[in-house]
């Protein structure tokens, strides 16, 4: 005699229990395959970045390339304290952009065709490039090492852009 072993039964919701999440309406589930294929849609749904606003971008990546340039001329604990600051106040700016609708709306007047479809709910890749010229000064102690570094981060980012 064989017995057939059957799923547990399961719980059928309500249409309203199934729209409201039970954490107060933040679901914190993995993505289903509905919400998978949401996202999918909406990246569709973006505009492709030009290679005109692509290159407009990457000028002001390359601009950076002034970090390694003032760091060879200026001691290197006046060029922490500089750039750590420069880096707070774009950390400052950032999170306004962030929380601030007047603030996130100059900014999309100015950069808004620039900007990456991330970027209007995350911090600036600019942000990021300046914590990780910060750090390497920090972490690198030879001047010429970091210039090096930093020449490479700056022209490396550039190029992977542009080339693929």
């Amino acid at each position: 005699m064989t017995t057939k072993m059957s799923a547990p039964p399961t719980r059928t919701s309500t249409s309203a229990e199934s729209r409201i999440p039970a954490s107060g309406g933040v679901s914190h589930s993995p993505p289903t395959d509905r919400r998978l294929r949401a996202a999918a849609r909406a990246r569709k749904n973006q505009l492709p970045i030009t290679l005109a606003d692509e290159l407009r971008r990457k000028s002001v990546h390359l601009a950076a390339v002034g970090i390694p340039i003032a760091y060879y001329f200026v001691p290197r604990t006046v060029s922490t304290r500089i750039l750590l600051g420069v880096f707070l106040v774009l950390l400052v700016i950032d999170l306004l952009r962030l929380q601030t609708p007047r603030v996130r709306w100059f900014f999309s007047q100015f950069l808004g065709d620039i900007l990456r479809g991330h970027e209007s709910r995350d911090l600036l890749a600019s942000t990021y490039m300046v914590l990780a010229a910060l750090l390497t000064l920090y972490i690198v102690p030879q001047k010429q090492v970091a210039i090096a570094a930093l020449v490479f981060m700056v022209v490396g980012d550039t190029s992977a852009a542009l080339i693929g």
